[in-house]
């Protein structure tokens, strides 16, 4: 944590930021639980876990393997939802029409052959989680991995967000007044399970402890060898992306790694295991 959190004051491990997809590898390795419980198949279509409302035709052949590694074909949202009203995610009746909309577009390729990223893949994971455990999202991750970690700092976004004392300011650069001005956050699209989470340095720092295997109780070493095993479809310059995770493999050491943007903020996640 360095630079300043706001005008006033600096950054230091324990300010809050806006983590974006970040949170994407959270609801992969939440889904993995769910599959080493017996409660999902990675490779079963995604309509047979989908509410009927969220089934789609053109997604018999999609399975949630596909939609962890961005394989799936599936044409992501974009800022036409974007609802002023929810301060930078959307509302649970814009999430609805964004998902039974993208259903009716056909797929961009044949599923498992391409890697396109795709937001919209893990808004559907989400779904897929509150469904089979019936709970809610938030509550499944604070579950799952927040409270065994002790990641006491770590949040989600909600509903007309207003930042804390320890929370940083997004801010943009704007090219006609030649200064840095705040980003109210009301200019991203974007759900809870695909870029939803605040989080602190520190607490990051609790989480790759986990991913390095420590806590196999909290996330079994399986798990973290699925989210770090190179899908071969997925290859691009960054390297490999596993579940949630890319995979680089081009320097001396391996990195684990996944950016994360929300307007204002650009967060890197970098774990390099050895």
């Amino acid at each position: 944590g360095y630079g300043m959190a706001t005008p006033q004051k600096p950054n230091d491990p324990n300010t809050i930021f806006h983590i974006g997809s970040i949170t994407k590898q959270f609801t992969a390795a939440a889904l993995l639980k769910l599959v080493e419980a017996g409660m999902l198949n990675l490779h079963t279509s995604i309509n047979e876990y989908l509410p009927k409302e969220y089934q789609s035709k053109h997604w018999e052949k999609v399975t949630i393997h596909h939609l962890l590694s961005h394989t799936s074909g599936i044409v992501d949202y974009d800022e036409t939802y974007y609802d002023p009203k929810t301060l930078g995610f959307v509302s649970p009746e814009i999430e609805a029409k964004m998902i039974q909309e993208t259903g009716q577009k056909k797929l961009e390729f044949k599923p498992g052959t391409k890697f396109n990223y795709c937001n919209i893949g893990y808004t559907l994971l989400g779904i897929i989680l509150e469904e089979k455990t019936g709970q809610k999202y938030i509550d499944i991750i604070q579950e799952f991995f927040l409270t065994p970690l002790g990641m006491e700092h770590t949040s989600f976004h909600k509903q007309n967000y207003q930042a804390q004392n320890d929370h940083a300011i997004g801010y943009r650069w704007n090219s006609n007044h030649k200064k840095l001005e705040e980003d109210h956050h009301d200019k991203i699209v974007g759900t809870i399970p695909d870029g939803g989470m605040l989080s602190t340095t520190h607490n990051l720092y609790l989480w790759s402890v986990a991913l390095e295997g420590k806590h196999p109780d909290i996330l079994s070493v399986e798990s973290v060898k699925k989210m770090t095993s190179p899908v071969p479809q997925t290859l691009t310059q960054e390297g490999w992306y596993g579940y949630g995770l890319g995979i680089n493999t081009s320097g001396k050491y391996t990195r684990i790694h996944h950016s994360g943007w929300m307007g204002g903020f650009l967060s890197e996640f970098l774990l390099y295991p050895k």
